[in-house]
């Protein structure tokens, strides 16, 4: 799923396509003027990025609990990526588990929420995320 407006790319990896789709409702609400790229998995978004080269994102946002590779590995892999190291990666998950957010804030993550249970949450978490969004893309 893609927004068309490129004044800030939020990069998202999340796997439940029901979240997928009221995610990118609520950021169409909250953020207008932002272009989002959804993918199913964190592996799917290290794909995107190799494909994209060193362009840069204005965020990332990670659900945590993905098949073939979570929110924390791939986390991971972004700040090892010298491509990638410096782009604000924040996390999000049904989970409010004090161990998984302390592991992903440790690891270099800005931020964690855990999924907000309305619609009108969701968008208001989506417009906290421009706090987030340091580099601009291009």
């Amino acid at each position: 799923m893609q927004t068309t407006d490129p004044s800030f790319l939020l990069l998202v990896a999340e796997d439940d396509a029901d979240d997928a789709w009221l995610l990118e409702m609520a950021l169409r609400k909250a953020c207008p003027d932002w272009a989002c790229h959804i993918v199913p998995d964190g592996a799917a978004l290290l794909n995107y990025l190799s494909q994209r080269g060193s362009q840069p994102a204005s965020l990332i946002l990670l659900d945590i609990n993905m098949p073939r590779l979570d929110g924390i590995e791939t986390l991971k892999r972004l700040k090892n990526d010298p491509n990638w190291h410096i782009t604000p990666v924040v996390g999000y998950s049904t989970s409010n588990d004090r161990n998984t957010t302390e592991a992903f804030l440790q690891k270099g993550g800005l931020h964690f929420f855990v999924k907000p249970p309305s619609y009108d949450d969701l968008v208001e978490m989506a417009a906290e995320l421009r706090r987030f969004a340091t580099v601009p893309a291009s």
